[in-house]
């Protein structure tokens, strides 16, 4: 098993070094299984939108960290090995995407999850493809408008979830899950990937980057960037007025 643990907000650097331990770990290392992590209460809040929104002048920045998480998704979605999100705490915008992109989604009773890009005007393109392979386009849809925050068990009757265990179980859980996923071959895995792609309508990574540029092109935007700024500033939510 190889552990990658996810930042808490992903900034330029900490894309970097995710997009470095997914590569590792999908290619370089002799494990059977991938398991992604977060932090305790928080799995993945997603894009650093108070570090991105205040890279003024810094575009490159913005634009790397966007294409960075775009690699790290597709990654997930072709890698040879088995993946398992153990989710113990909160998952928000592309930490939704990221526990998304694996083949198993455990999670905490004490988890939740949000897509709140909708509120301060973006939208969860990038990592629609994961969202679209679990739930239904109605569920995208509801989750992305209404910003809200869904318990585990919500996101289980989804489909976004496929095992939900209480915390004390959720190391237990995740192992027999490696048990189960670890007999089967790399290259096994990596053909039933390609056929599921071969099957789609899209090819995931072509629509991965395409959310990932307009993710980028919607962080670049000096609007936007004034909201984020005056959020950081002073914690008025973009949603609300003066």
């Amino acid at each position: 098993m190889a552990t990658v643990r996810l930042p808490r907000a992903i900034d330029r650097a900490g894309a970097a070094r995710l997009l470095d331990d997914i590569r590792r770990a999908a290619h370089d290392l002799p494990h059977d299984v991938i398991v992604l992590t977060g932090d305790t209460g928080v799995f993945c809040e997603g894009l650093d939108l108070d570090a991105l929104g205040s890279a003024a002048g810094q575009d490159d920045d913005v634009t790397a960290a966007v294409e960075a998480v775009a690699e790290c998704l597709t990654l997930l979605h072709r890698s040879p090995r088995p993946t398992i999100a153990l989710v113990n705490g909160a998952a928000r915008g592309g930490g939704v995407g990221m526990a998304a992109a694996c083949d198993v989604v455990i999670a905490s009773s004490r988890s939740s999850f949000a897509l709140p890009e909708l509120l301060w005007g973006l939208l969860p393109a990038m990592i629609y493809p994961s969202l679209r392979e679990r739930l239904s386009v109605h569920r995208c849809r509801l989750w992305a408008l209404t910003g809200g925050t869904w318990t585990a068990d919500d996101a289980l009757r989804a489909g976004l979830v496929d095992e939900v265990v209480a915390v004390e179980a959720l190391e237990r859980a995740s192992r027999e899950w490696q048990r189960r996923l670890s007999r089967t071959r790399p290259e096994s895995v990596a053909r039933l990937r390609r056929f599921v792609d071969d099957e789609g309508v899209r090819d995931y990574s072509e629509a991965t980057r395409r959310g990932a540029a307009l993710t980028a092109a919607a962080l670049l935007d000096g609007e936007l960037r004034a909201r984020l700024q005056r959020f950081a500033e002073t914690g008025q939510p973009p949603w609300e007025t003066t």
